[in-house]
């Protein structure tokens, strides 16, 4: 069975009107707030979607009396009339890991084999793409890691209904459900070394990075997820996992007026808005 998905706080989904009004009746830091996110966030999100923000001063002015003038709403450029997703990841707890011996999965001992079994290439990594297998690419030291993080993609994918398959293209693990088909890799960090006689060498830094793309309107995307210094892996798991296998969005006060759930029938609408 796989472990529970983090709890996340309420993702917000709405048009991009709604997000103009919303940051046009309430000011910035209490809207981001409730959110949860960062106020500078959320004025990269408006950036990014091509939504005015109210300047300097703005709120200071009205609340002393003054009459200000708001701007029209632009029309959108290409791309930025999609819905708007906003999701307080930082808030999103870390993932529980398995217990230590508990039994993984198939394909996540099959990935731990080859890497057991292959040597390290010039940056001390091990790179295993087969058919069959999702692409990983990590040092000797993080193998047990990222079998776990294979093991942990692949549980939850089943236990949301999503099929393991193979891309028809170059044979690697594939995730599907529906219409959708998700393909991900895992590899880990590497960082400039000095060697003793001075030289600088590529070297492993045990911090793993997940990309995951999908295809959506038949155009590819991707996004990254990374442990840092501070973001552990159970963490970045954590944050991962959300972000594809939350089964539903909840709806913002800001976008219905009153609370409310939006229900998607199955995952490949979950897909459609999550990746991207």
């Amino acid at each position: 069975m796989p472990s529970r998905i983090p709890s996340a706080l309420p993702v917000v989904f709405l048009r991009r009107e709604q997000l103009f009004e919303s940051v046009w009746g309430t000011p910035t830091v209490r809207l981001a707030r409730e959110f949860g996110i960062s106020d500078v966030a959320l004025a990269k999100l408006c950036h990014r979607r091509n939504i005015p923000l109210p300047p300097r001063g703005y709120w200071a002015k009205l609340a002393a009396g003054q009459s200000l003038p708001r701007p029209n709403l632009p029309a959108p450029r290409a791309g930025e009339d999609r819905p708007v997703v906003v999701r307080p990841v930082s808030k999103i707890p870390a993932v529980a890991l398995p217990p230590a011996g508990e039994r993984l999965h198939p394909i996540a001992e099959r990935v731990r084999r080859r890497l057991l079994n292959y040597k390290k290439d010039y940056r001390g990594l091990i790179f295993v793409s087969e058919r069959g297998l999702p692409c990983v690419s990590v040092s000797p030291a993080a193998v047990e890691k990222a079998t776990l993080a294979v093991h942990l993609l692949l549980t939850h994918a089943e236990g949301f209904q999503w099929t393991i398959d193979k891309d028809p293209d170059t044979g690697t693990l594939k995730l599907r459900c529906g219409r959708r088909a998700l393909g991900f890799r895992i590899e880990e960090e590497t960082t400039l070394l000095s060697k003793p006689n001075g030289r600088q060498v590529r070297g492993p830094t045990g911090r793993l990075h997940f990309f995951v793309w999908g295809e959506r309107d038949g155009v590819a995307r991707m996004r990254r997820w990374a442990e840092t210094g501070e973001i552990s892996f159970e963490l970045t798991m954590g944050r991962l996992l959300a972000a594809l296998f939350v089964p539903s969005f909840t709806i913002h006060r800001h976008t219905a007026g009153v609370g409310g759930r939006l229900q998607f029938s199955n995952c490949a609408d979950r897909a459609e808005l999550q990746v991207g």
